[in-house]
């Protein structure tokens, strides 16, 4: 009787210290990079390469009616390590419309950062889409950080409005995305860090490519 309960008891503390033994999630993949579209008609050509040494376990295509949003397709994509680091997605059948489109790599549960964002503007379309803006600048004095920027309208089209985009790496917008009204100019700010900046004209049908990236480094307060 004795001997049964020790063995009760020492199973027991096996238990609790394998109970007790912190579980780690795996590390995110690193996000894809260099994410180009093609289209033709209403067949879109996806093309990415994977951000690290080794293909993730699935790629997910993510495509919103806005920047940044996936409100329109999330498409998971099996993978595995043994396939190649070159990403590819095809779809046909297309509805006319302009699309937000990023990939994000996955390891298990953990998904990375997403990709750099393109704009597919699939169908022809009468309504233009103002021009992206031009010689995009930033100042810092910290914590301030001030964007300003030129615009040239597109045949004629002017932009309504402004996306800032912020990213910890180019491309990405996983920092902030901050839509402002036909302002030229905007200050905010920021806590200390590097950030990777671009801004889209705004118009009734749609934003403009993004403009050339500038990157910003705030430095701590004294």
């Amino acid at each position: 009787m004795y001997a049964a309960t020790i063995r009760v008891l020492v199973s027991a503390v096996a238990l609790i210290a394998i109970a007790s033994v912190p579980l780690h999630a795996a590390d995110p993949p690193a996000a894809p990079l260099n994410l180009q579209a093609q289209t033709t008609g209403g067949n879109v050509f996806l093309t990415w390469r994977a951000g690290g040494d080794t293909a993730p376990d699935w790629f997910r295509v993510e495509a919103g009616s806005a920047p940044g949003l996936a409100d329109l397709a999330i498409i998971n994509l099996p993978w595995g390590r043994h396939r190649s680091l070159e990403g590819h997605f095809a779809a046909s059948g297309v509805a006319p419309a302009v699309y937000y489109v990023r990939v994000r790599a996955l390891s298990g549960s953990a998904a990375s950062n997403v990709s750099n964002e393109v704009v597919i503007h699939v169908g022809k379309s009468s309504c233009p889409i103002p021009a992206a803006p031009r010689n995009v600048v930033a100042s810092v004095d910290s914590p301030i950080v001030t964007l300003a920027w030129d615009v040239t309208a597109a045949d004629g089209v002017s932009a309504s409005g402004y996306v800032i985009e912020a990213g910890s790496t180019p491309g990405a917008p996983n920092i902030a995305i901050i839509a402002i009204m036909e302002q030229t100019r905007l200050s905010v700010n920021a806590p200390p860090g590097r950030y990777f900046v671009r801004l889209r004209s705004m118009g009734q049908c749609g934003s403009s490519e993004p403009s050339p990236e500038v990157e910003v480094i705030v430095p701590p307060t004294q």
